[in-house]
């Protein structure tokens, strides 16, 4: 299913790209945690063409989004929802098997 990495890669831009035509409300900053989690999948699944780069870039977006967003119960839940990812790659980043491929991923 992800062995053209090209293809994936061009659908998980599309996604980012729909994501934020939605970004009319802040609660769609769920959606680019949603698509981090896909990028991540195809990354620990060696799709040459998702790479750390791409996973580091689509963080410092949700950051910059984050910041934005109004306070409040959805904030809240996003927030929550990115901490988890969060803590998922720095686990990556500490376990033996996984550390050279997550070590420039930028958290």
């Amino acid at each position: 299913a992800h062995c053209d990495g090209r293809r994936v890669l061009e659908c998980l831009q599309r996604a980012l790209k729909i994501a934020d035509a939605c970004m009319a409300s802040s609660m769609n900053v769920h959606l680019f945690v949603e698509i981090l989690n896909c990028y991540i999948y195809y990354f620990e699944s060696d799709v040459p063409d998702i790479t750390d780069t791409y996973l580091s870039g689509l963080i410092e977006l949700i950051k910059e989004h984050l910041e934005n967003m109004e306070p409040g119960q959805a904030k809240s839940a996003v927030q929550t929802h990115f901490a988890n990812t969060i803590a998922h790659i720095k686990h990556k980043q500490q376990l033996p098997e996984t550390a050279a491929k997550f070590r420039n991923v930028q958290v």
